[in-house]
């Protein structure tokens, strides 16, 4: 089929790949000049599937499992919230227990999934994308710990390997802490890793095109149609085989056999169009987070690898001869120019309080603030819609990197009709029907 792909940031760049390997003729649209541009740009570099698993176990107290929602993407308000932002807001803490138990053990699969096949990628083309392996988890304090019990026997259950160490072993594993730092312990996830998203979506993006996709940069997608009319509530399902593409500026749509949505910010205004007068709700709201990367001053003082602060959320992750410091608070609200300098102040004082002196923070210091766009439940839109011919792999939030290789291979299956290696149905549109 002729597919158009919107959006190559990782979620268009690993779909575009697995469909032009199932022989699809792929053209991805995006309206910057160049893959990995915004959400993907310098995310934290995080692939790291067992961290998501402690916040997954269904017998934890609904209050205890919400906090642990947070803590894993804690939100900070800036006003103005818009009524749209607002109304997302109070659906998250609306939530029932067994809907947050699903959505997030659903995610939990899917990033497992993902890793799996990132490694079958990485030992099929030989990508090198300043990858580094191992993730060691920070606690703080004895309470920390405690609070975490619960999630470490599902990580034994499920036969996942982690050590739990003193600060001593974990000073082994990452010499360059600082002494002058205590903290009660830590865990190591030996199978988890870190790597540059953007750097990986460059390769990957080469190799689609080697094999004969198409991408077409600096353009913007004004609205999708089904290629027999706009009134899709009036029209029989089999005449909406293929889907119109209008690019602004062009007096002519371009017509595809399918199209899938892997917009990040752009995905609301063209979906909402087509799926409200069907009845679907899609709270989307655009979500920020933050990254500093500076380059690395003093190797023997750098982490070697990737380590996370679990009280802040933050992750400090080495790429190369930089080191980068993401996480934190997701913010919600403000203006979309405005940097919230309380949340970046907070990446240097995590920094300075685990790699003192580690970076030449006086010099070119990059500070990125990325949108993600995210749904209430904080799980990704993925699968076919009820309009034929019309797909959706987008609203991942600050997991787009994590679950991207295995949400565009569940649907390439999907869409040559095969039934996928695992069950995606909890990640489907049917969650916002009314």
């Amino acid at each position: 089929m002729e597919i158009a792909v919107i959006g190559a940031g990782i979620a268009g760049v690993t779909t575009a790949w697995e469909l032009v390997q199932d022989g699809h003729q792929v053209t991805v649209f995006d309206r910057r000049l160049a893959v990995a541009e915004e959400g993907s740009f310098a995310n934290s570099g995080l692939i790291a599937p067992s961290s998501l698993i402690p916040w997954a176990d269904p017998t934890m107290p609904r209050r205890a499992r919400r906090q642990q929602l947070d803590t894993l993407a804690p939100l900070h308000r800036t006003r103005p919230l818009s009524m749209s932002e607002r109304a997302w807001r109070w659906k998250r803490v609306l939530l029932s227990s067994s809907t947050m138990a699903r959505r997030i053990s659903a995610v939990r699969e899917l990033a497992r999934y993902s890793h799996e096949r990132l490694h079958a990628l990485v030992a099929e083309l030989e990508l090198d994308f300043e990858r580094t392996l191992g993730v060691l988890l920070l606690v703080r304090s004895a309470r920390e710990m405690t609070a975490l019990q619960p999630g470490l026997q599902l990580l034994r259950e499920l036969g996942v390997p982690f050590q739990e160490l003193s600060p001593e072993q974990a000073r082994t594993v990452e010499p360059a802490l600082n002494q002058e730092t205590a903290f009660h312990s830590a865990i190591h996830l030996p199978n988890d890793e870190a790597g540059n998203c953007r750097q990986f979506a460059q390769m990957l993006k080469a190799q689609a095109q080697a094999r004969g996709a198409q991408f077409v940069f600096g353009v913007e997608v004004r609205h999708l149609l089904p290629a027999a009319g706009a009134n899709v509530t009036h029209l029989p399902a089999r005449l909406l085989a293929n889907m119109q593409v209008q690019l602004v500026g062009e007096s002519q749509p371009r017509r595809f056999d399918a199209v899938v949505i892997c917009a990040g910010a752009g995905a609301s205004q063209l979906l909402k169009p087509l799926l409200r007068p069907l009845g679907f709700r899609l709270p989307l709201v655009t979500t920020h987070s933050y990254a500093i990367s500076a380059q690395v001053r003093e190797p023997l003082h750098a982490p070697r690898s990737a380590v996370i602060d679990l009280r802040h959320n933050i992750a400090l992750t080495r790429m190369g001869q930089r080191i980068r410091v993401g996480g934190g608070a997701v913010e919600l609200g403000g203006r979309p120019d405005q940097q919230h300098p309380k949340l970046v102040q907070k990446l240097y004082t995590v920094l300075h309080d685990w790699f003192p002196g580690a970076a030449l923070l006086s010099g070119n210091v990059q500070t990125w603030r990325g949108g993600q766009v995210m749904l209430p439940d904080q799980a990704p839109l993925l699968g076919s819609t009820t309009i034929p011919g019309l797909w959706l792999n987008c609203a991942h939030g600050a997991l787009g990197w994590t679950v991207s290789c295995g949400a565009a291979r569940l649907l390439a299956d999907e869409i040559r009709g095969e039934r996928g290696a695992i069950a995606s149905n909890e990640l489907g549109i049917a969650r916002l029907k009314r």
